[in-house]
Formats: C-alpha cells, sequence, structure tokens
C-alpha cells in the first residue's frame, strides 16, 4: 500500500492499483455525524438522498475521531467504558489482497500495530479479519 497522486488527489495505490473503497481515503474532510440518518433500515426518507448535500454537510475531521485520548475523553462523558474499533480502510484491503495472502497478513498486522498505539488497544488484541492470516 502506498499513497499516489491522480488528478490532484492523495489516492490509495494497493498492489500498483489505485483502490476506491474509501473514496477519500485521507478521511479529511468527513460527513458529519447522523447525516444519513434517514437511509437506515426502518426508515422513509421524505426523499431521496443527495449526495450532494452529504458532501456540502462534510467538516474536518475531529481529533476525537482519530487521537486515543481525545476519544477517551468523549467516551467517559458518554458513560462508555469500551468499544470495537474496526479501521474503514482495513475493511477494503483483504478484497484488494486476495490474491497476496503474505501481502494481506503483513497490511492487517500494520493496522493491529499502529491501531494498538493510536486507539490505546491492547497490543494483544487483532483486528485482523482476514481468513488466511
Amino acid at each position: 500500500m502506498q499513497w499516489g497522486q491522480v488528478d490532484g488527489r492523495k489516492t490509495l495505490l494497493v498492489g500498483g492499483k489505485i483502490n476506491r473503497f474509501i473514496p477519500n481515503p485521507t478521511f479529511d474532510p468527513v460527513a458529519k455525524p447522523g447525516c444519513l440518518d434517514a437511509v437506515l433500515p426502518g426508515q422513509e426518507p421524505e426523499r431521496p438522498v443527495d449526495a450532494r448535500a452529504v458532501r456540502r454537510s462534510s467538516s474536518r475531521s475531529a481529533a476525537r475521531y482519530r487521537e486515543r485520548d481525545e476519544r477517551s475523553k468523549v467516551m467517559d462523558e458518554q458513560g462508555i467504558e469500551r468499544a470495537f474499533l474496526f479501521p474503514t480502510l482495513g475493511v477494503g484491503m483483504e478484497e484488494a489482497l486476495r490474491e497476496d495472502p503474505e501481502a494481506l497478513c503483513a497490511a492487517f498486522h500494520a493496522f493491529n500495530r499502529s491501531g494498538s498505539t493510536r486507539t490505546g488497544a491492547s497490543p494483544g488484541a487483532s483486528a485482523c479479519t482476514a481468513r488466511r492470516c
């Protein structure tokens, strides 16, 4: 995995190919929390979701989404003791690297190592979902 520039935008390359699993792999800006509530199962939106409106509702990525200490403060305020964190970007790697299980396992190992550093997760905890790891 590596970063590249395509048409002036930072893009993720996986196995030498542009990875489009996440349209904005920098996650900055991000859509505002709750902007898609109307399309959750069991809800009938009054009108179809306007993807442009979702993009217009975007904001800078808040520290609480990325930084362990900031997230811990918010969790304390909400009375949350523990949480499962699923790496959005990591989820797209299994399919992108299906033909290279060694690279896939290395990628998930790196996600786990990075996650334990940034989120405070136990170093023994594993987010690896790859079937072959």
